[in-house]
């Protein structure tokens, strides 16, 4: 490969974990689920009786435990996506897909009791001035009162996720991340084909053009699986939400 001066530069995600063995990074996954437990044995059954302060009080909580499981998250996948042949990388995906599930059916019974409160009540809290800073969350939220499920269907729905649509999207990530494109004899990742396609000689780009086009062909029965199968899941998915097909 010709050289372009970027071949030694990589992330530095240092400032969410140093790597998949931190023990912060272990710590911070005992501490998130803990904390969702303590927030559903807090709130669990009381959200349509809050006033704003305790709504707010509610909220920040919500909002620390969501943040925590979000640095998790999105270590795992900018890790893993410098690298998808990485078993320990993959390994860490998994672990945070499962764990994001698990704090979701702790915590979406504060998304059910909430779009139960009467709407009055609502419009009363939203407008509250000590909410302000989440006046827009809770407005929005609530266009999706129609298609909110009960607390036990929503968690069966999480948990169905780690083994449906993100499943699917992991396996398309790694199948592209594998793939090799031809050019001149040089093989390329999908990126550095596609990069391919804005170089300034016509050339170049019709080589580019014809290689991807080759790959993805080749792909073609794989890909078109992972596509109808995340569709059927979203099919699926829709009908229980009572969205219009």
């Amino acid at each position: 490969k010709v050289p372009n001066g970027a071949e030694n530069i990589n992330w530095d995600l240092s400032d969410l974990y140093t790597s998949s063995d931190d023990p912060q990074l272990q710590k911070d996954k005992k501490e998130v689920l803990a904390a969702a437990d303590k927030f559903a044995k807090k709130y669990k059954g009381k959200v349509a009786e809050f006033s704003a302060s305790d709504f707010k009080e509610l909220l920040e909580e919500y909002e620390a435990i969501q943040d925590k499981g979000g640095k998790i998250g999105s270590f795992a996948y900018l890790q893993w996506s410098t690298n998808t042949s990485n078993s320990a990388f993959g390994k860490l995906v998994q672990e945070s897909n499962e764990l994001s599930s698990e704090l979701n059916q702790k915590l979406v019974f504060f998304d059910v009791e909430w779009l139960k409160v009467d709407e009055k009540k609502a419009e009363v809290l939203i407008n509250d001035p000590k909410l302000s800073f989440y006046s827009h969350y809770l407005e929005s939220s609530r266009r999706y009162k129609k298609h909110v499920l009960e607390e036990q269907q929503e968690q069966i729905m999480s948990a169905k996720s780690v083994t449906g649509r993100s499943a699917w999207v992991r396996f398309f990530d790694e199948t592209l991340g594998a793939a090799e494109f031809h050019i001149d004899g040089e093989s390329l990742t999908e990126q550095e084909a596609l990069s391919k396609l804005h170089e300034g000689d016509q050339k170049i780009r019709k080589k580019a053009h014809a290689a991807l086009t080759e790959t993805f062909n080749d792909l073609s029965r794989t890909l078109t699986f992972i596509f109808n199968t995340i569709l059927a899941d979203k099919s699926t998915n829709d009908r229980f939400r009572n969205y219009k097909s």
